[in-house]
Parts: structure tokens; C-alpha cells; sequence
């Protein structure tokens, strides 16, 4: 979706893309392992897949959202 935005700061807009990324993953590591010490194993996948199940219909707005942006030329 970044790269589909036509702007002159192109590889500004990866770089932010990529340091979310991965900002995201690490903080997201981090967050399973101290949930897996606290509650097991077991639970903290229950409970991630129950997120990962919540998170789809997130993703069908941001597309909507995403296609109603103003082409720039």
C-alpha cells in the first residue's frame, strides 16, 4: 500500500513504513514473551489468535479508507 501512493518522498514514506514495521514486530515480541511468562504458553496463543480474528474486519476498513484517498498527480 505504501509504494501504490504516488509521492514525491517515495523512499521517505518506505523508510516510515519499514521503521513501523519493524517497531511493531519488536515490541510485539516482546509483549508474547512477557505474556507467555505470566499466563503460559498456551493461553498467549489463544489469546493472539482470538486478536489476529479481530484484526480482519480492521483490515477491510483501512482498503475502503485507503481506495477514497485523492489520486495525486
Amino acid at each position: 500500500m505504501v509504494m501504490d501512493i504516488d509521492s514525491k518522498h517515495s523512499v521517505f514514506l518506505s523508510s516510515i513504513f519499514m521503521f513501523l514495521s519493524f517497531v511493531s514486530t519488536s515490541l510485539t515480541s516482546l509483549l508474547v514473551g512477557i505474556m507467555s511468562d505470566l499466563i503460559g504458553l498456551i493461553n498467549t496463543y489463544k489469546i493472539a489468535a482470538v486478536i489476529a480474528f479481530m484484526a480482519i474486519p480492521v483490515v477491510f476498513m483501512l482498503k475502503k479508507n485507503f481506495e477514497s484517498l485523492p489520486k495525486q498527480n
